[in-house]
């Protein structure tokens, strides 16, 4: 349940409502959409809940942001003012930067799929 409350706040509450940049936004959408993911590994949620939450914040990623493009750097960005405010190694940030750049140029990205492709569960 505090899964689900957290995804909530960070995808449509007060964690979604306070971001002041596109960057920010990113930052919470795709963890939301991350912790869903974590959520079904570790058992605390089924394969459909997961899917039908995923969806639902993968719609409002849609509204927020025109293209993969813009998500994806506005992930990036997220995550460099993330680091920097935790005192993180910059590393971990160009890793990421690294690893979706590499993403974005693979054949079978899932990048490569229509940005408004429906999202029913």
């Amino acid at each position: 349940q505090e899964l689900l409350e957290t995804v909530e706040y960070m995808s449509q509450g007060p964690g979604l409502q306070k971001c002041r940049t596109q960057a920010d936004r990113a930052w919470e959408l795709c963890r939301s959409t991350q912790l869903l993911g974590m959520g079904y590994i570790a058992g605390w949620l089924s394969r459909e809940e997961m899917v039908e939450r995923s969806c639902a914040v993968c719609r409002t990623i849609q509204r927020t942001f025109h293209s993969w493009e813009e998500l994806t750097q506005s992930y990036v960005e997220g995550c460099v003012q993330w680091t920097l405010q935790s005192g993180l190694p910059m590393s971990r940030a160009d890793m990421r930067r690294e690893i979706h750049e590499n993403l974005c140029r693979r054949e079978d990205s899932p990048y490569r799929l229509p940005w408004n492709l429906p999202l029913n569960p």
